[in-house]
């Protein structure tokens, strides 16, 4: 520093040393910043950083610096010499905010990487909600304009599912034959009428969500809940599934609801490139130059699904579309790449509703882990490669940053679905 150039690996060495071994925090996190500053992609010199900040006191700082080591997969987090170690702070340092809620979700983050005693980790898996299955005394508490609003990733905030959602009712007829694999038939119906507890835990969920025409059904041969695109949509519940009940019955049920309540759901039973066309030329019922010039190839399927459209579309269908009008007629061409990243922020929107309600993030994603055989592989047991494997997949390693957040809490709060202190 005195010949006027500084290192940023000396300057690490030297906070390393006074902040693990002679205590002097505030001199540690003086030259772990600098290291930093000189090396911003230096995750070990971020996490000495936010362990400074901690032993400091400065427990925010520390939050904002082990959070950005979660971004982008977790690629900085897992870089590190000590990940648990991090993850340690993380959890400390939400506790002495008085962020409980988003503490504990740190600590289920610290079980997936095995950094917990058997003891801690039974409690985390012996939790249980009160009111199980989410808010029962506040319908609507994830009704579609909230999810949209406050759950769903930014991405999902797109004309294009707004079109998808006006085609509710239609999608038996825009996706044939989905669910025909499961041989669904009028004996796997759970009817609303029906005295089982797999019906009155969706009944809650139903009113939860706000949503009314889905149908139940259950089938022993499932890996995971589905939502069959069917008019009205079905969701089907793994028999083995139901018998577990609350929190993994929960987690799947408020996730598939989730996409059913969001709508666009059946988008996930076509490739984006068939399902572009087919949005677009629904969108020309109402705005005829809807997408002209987006990309040369589009103009053939559109004229093909508009003629399709013409048999399908209904009264009901039309009148939504005509209300998305002044909406269609400001909106950029549509590309492929912009459905495929509103179809996945859907999805992340659901596993965030699962997360929410559950207030489980275990759960969450052993639900996760059903529904993806890849993925489940790579966390059959704890340890560092799971938590490589959870935080890069898109879905799991989303609702895990979600899940240390100030909104998912603030959420949790409304619905009942938050753990005392306590708890564990």
């Amino acid at each position: 520093k005195t010949l006027g150039t500084l290192d940023a690996g000396i300057l690490f060495a030297l906070a390393e040393v006074e902040g693990r071994s002679l205590g002097r925090a505030a001199e540690s996190m003086e030259h772990a910043a600098q290291a930093l500053a000189l090396r911003p992609a230096d995750a070990e010199a971020r996490a000495l950083l936010a362990f400074a900040a901690a032993q400091r006191g400065q427990h925010g700082r520390a939050i904002d610096e082990t959070c950005a080591l979660l971004a982008e997969g977790g690629r900085g987090l897992l870089a590190l010499r000590d990940a648990a170690s991090a993850l340690a702070t993380l959890e400390s340092s939400l506790a002495s905010e008085h962020r409980h809620d988003e503490a504990l979700a740190a600590r289920e983050l610290r079980a997936v990487a095995g950094a917990l005693d058997e003891a801690t980790y039974v409690a985390l898996r012996a939790r249980r909600l009160p009111n199980p299955g989410g808010a029962a005394a506040t319908p609507g508490a994830l009704e579609r304009s909230v999810l949209i609003a406050s759950v769903v990733p930014a991405a999902g905030r797109h004309a294009l599912v707004e079109i998808a959602f006006a085609l509710a009712g239609a999608e038996g007829k825009l996706v044939e034959d989905d669910g025909a694999d499961l041989g669904l038939s009028a004996r796997d119906r759970i009817a609303p009428a029906t005295r089982v507890p797999l019906r009155a835990w969706f009944d809650r969920l139903l009113r939860v969500f706000a949503v009314t025409e889905v149908e139940l059904a259950q089938k022993s041969d499932l890996p995971s809940v589905r939502v069959v695109a069917a008019t009205p949509p079905w969701v089907v519940v793994p028999t083995a599934l139901a018998a577990q009940g609350d929190p993994p019955l929960t987690a799947g049920l408020a996730r598939a609801l989730a996409r059913v309540a969001v709508g666009a759901f059946w988008l996930d039973a076509l490739p984006p490139t068939q399902s572009l066309p087919l949005l677009v030329a629904a969108a020309r019922q109402v705005h005829g130059t809807f997408g002209r010039g987006s990309s040369p190839g589009l103009e053939g399927g559109v004229v093909d699904q508009e003629r399709r459209l013409g048999r399908i579309l209904g009264r009901r269908e039309k009148k939504a579309l005509a209300a998305l009008e002044p909406v269609l007629r400001h909106a950029p061409p549509p590309q492929v790449k912009e459905l495929e990243a509103a179809i996945l922020a859907l999805r992340q929107g659901a596993a965030r509703a699962a997360f929410l309600v559950t207030g489980d993030l275990l759960a969450t994603l052993d639900e996760l882990r059903a529904s993806d055989a890849a993925l489940g592989r790579a966390t059959q047991s704890a340890g560092l490669p799971a938590l490589a494997a959870v935080l890069a997949h898109p879905l799991a390693g989303d609702v895990c940053r979600y899940a240390l957040t100030r909104e998912a809490a603030q959420l949790r709060r409304r619905l009942g679905s938050t753990f005392s202190p306590a708890a564990v």
